[in-house]
């Protein structure tokens, strides 16, 4: 990951911080959106877009999310993983599905409508889904063409569930272009970069006696 992040400056926030940057103040939905004017404005996607679906609920007090579940067909095709288990003597099954990108606003949209009934049950009753993206960045022109001066491949992870957050590795050729990023996500609303987590950590200081 060293390697791929390679470049002047690299900004990842500490492990500890699990999803990086909290976003719990957005719906999933509201996550969704955002995410994507950020990928369409400002990158290029390099490879494929990996997205997991997972629910994991109490059948004994299911109410209307089984029947929900075996309805959809994005549950219907490969990838599926169906598993029953138990906790402190509770009852839990536990279903993850590969979900297509092309599928992926459904899955968003369900999860925003589960949230509620699964907050009912309480205990470890959730649903998640997480999405990694690979990509470069698009140069500042806006044009199709990704930055020249580097070919490295930077990583933006989503969580759409609980909690909900996005895990940023990204890396920049200079301090212009990550003031550039960092202002764009801030005034879009989707995340606010904290100078501490750049390396090297001198890179800033450096740059002002440039």
């Amino acid at each position: 990951m060293t390697r791929a992040l390679a470049g002047r400056i690299s900004y990842s926030p500490p492990k500890s911080q699990g999803w990086g940057h909290s976003v719990s103040r957005l719906s999933p939905v509201q996550l969704y959106e955002l995410t994507e004017m950020f990928l369409r404005e400002q990158t290029i996607q390099f490879g494929e877009s990996t997205q997991e679906f997972t629910i994991l609920w109490e059948p004994a007090n299911a109410g209307p999310i089984a029947a929900t579940i075996n309805a959809l067909p994005l549950f219907a095709g490969p990838g599926r993983e169906d598993r029953t288990g138990s906790v402190a003597n509770r009852l839990y099954r536990r279903i993850s599905q590969k979900v297509e990108l092309a599928s992926l606003r459904g899955a968003v949209e369900l999860v925003q409508n589960l949230e509620p009934e699964l907050k009912k049950q309480g205990g470890l009753a959730c649903c998640t889904l997480h999405r990694s993206v690979q990509f470069r960045w698009r140069d500042s022109s806006g044009s199709s063409a990704a930055v020249p001066e580097r070919n490295s491949i930077m990583m933006l992870g989503i969580s759409f569930g609980r909690p909900r957050g996005i895990s940023t590795m990204f890396g920049f050729d200079s301090v212009q272009h990550y003031r550039r990023i960092q202002e764009y996500l801030k005034r879009i609303g989707l995340a606010t970069l904290s100078d501490k987590h750049i390396r090297p950590k001198d890179a800033l200081a450096c740059a002002r006696l440039d």
